[in-house]
């Protein structure tokens, strides 16, 4: 990529109706990829898989001088498009008992609370980082 071409893309004020139509369909998204993308086979091969296309169009229309609107297309047209699986790596740890070893010991604990006795999870440990 020549330097010129590097300049245009971060300054690159596209159209996020562009974005719009390669997402309504299968056909129209293969020729937006193939039309921004042709010359980097890892880029074309991004837009063409990837589970958060809206994302990489809008970042794609708009440089990285235009955070606003870039902002602006991904909160308009992808919020709630893949937001899910964001969340659903986020957020509290709920306690739960094992669903394997749910038996009880000789002391009314669950099998699975540690050297402790309560129900309190141990932290995991790394079997070759304690041995000396």
């Amino acid at each position: 990529m020549t330097m010129a071409q590097k300049m245009n893309n971060i300054y690159k004020d596209g159209d996020k109706q562009k974005c719009v139509r390669a997402m309504a369909e299968e056909q129209t998204r293969v020729n937006y990829c193939t039309a921004n993308f042709s010359d980097d086979f890892v880029q074309y091969s991004d837009c063409k898989d990837t589970d958060e296309f809206c994302t990489f169009c809008c970042e794609a229309e708009f440089g990285e001088m235009l955070v606003e609107k870039r902002g602006a297309c991904i909160k308009e047209l992808c919020d709630g498009k893949h937001s899910n699986a964001i969340a659903a790596t986020k957020g509290r740890w709920v306690w739960q008992t094992s669903l394997m070893n749910n038996k009880k010991d000789g002391n009314g604990n669950n099998g699975n609370t540690g050297n402790n006795g309560s129900n309190t999870p141990l932290p995991a440990t790394n079997e070759s980082s304690n041995k000396q």
